[in-house]
């Protein structure tokens, strides 16, 4: 089954179905809204998908299989993700500036004239003067080049910080996984947007919880640190 073919009362089937296995004696609250918009429902199983125990997926009914493989993110999806995660903060590291010590060289001093029965004056040398002019333009291409290094901006955290970094800095009311999606496209504008929220969707709140710290469910699609 591909992800464009599935309707939205399959949806809401396997929703009801993931209510009875997963969610049979809580509230209301915390089972799957079936009444939300399709995008969001859509969300809501992913999530509850995510929550199944091995070998419980083979319990449920083939129409509930068949949207898990159409809109579950496969484990190449989020790899790649923390791929570039990687990639960037070794760029970052790359990139840092290194300090170029320059030492400077000493300007040579004319020898004074020995003292004789005739003294004469001695004449400027035309090679000490020509050593002079050449330092000072060496001098300033060194300054040029040490700007260059310093001013190189460092790249931002990678995809998977960034979705931790929203719902960790998001306020009372919580975060959406759709604002998050819209914060990642202006940060990523290279980044393939439908992946983007593959990984959002694994992310929120199920492998934060895991793998980070305790996310509260404000509302219904709303999401913040506990």
């Amino acid at each position: 089954m591909k992800s464009e073919e599935i309707k939205l009362n399959d949806l809401k089937k396997v929703a009801k179905e993931l209510n009875e296995l997963l969610f049979a004696e809580s509230t209301p609250e915390e089972k799957i809204n079936v009444k939300v918009a399709e995008p969001e429902l859509k969300a809501l199983i992913v999530e509850a998908f995510g929550l199944l125990e091995e070998g419980e997926l083979e319990t449920m009914s083939k129409l509930a299989q068949g949207i898990h493989e159409a809109i579950m993110p496969t484990d190449e999806d989020v790899e790649e993700d923390q791929e570039n995660d990687e990639e960037d903060e070794e760029e970052i590291e790359e990139e840092k500036p290194v300090k170029k010590s320059t030492k400077k060289e000493p300007i040579k001093e004319t020898p004074a004239p020995k003292k004789g029965k005739k003294q004469v004056e001695p004449e400027p040398e035309p090679e000490d003067e020509e050593e002079i002019e050449e330092e000072q333009p060496v001098k300033k291409a060194e300054k040029k080049s040490g700007n260059k290094q310093t001013s190189t901006p460092g790249k931002g955290p990678g995809i998977i910080a960034k979705i931790v970094e929203c719902v960790e800095k998001a306020g009372k009311k919580g975060i959406s996984r759709e604002e998050i999606h819209a914060i990642l496209i202006k940060t990523f504008p290279d980044r393939d947007a439908a992946s983007m929220m593959k990984t959002i969707k694994v992310q929120v709140p199920a492998r934060i919880n895991k793998e980070k710290w305790a996310v509260q469910t404000v509302s219904e699609g709303f999401y913040k640190k506990a």
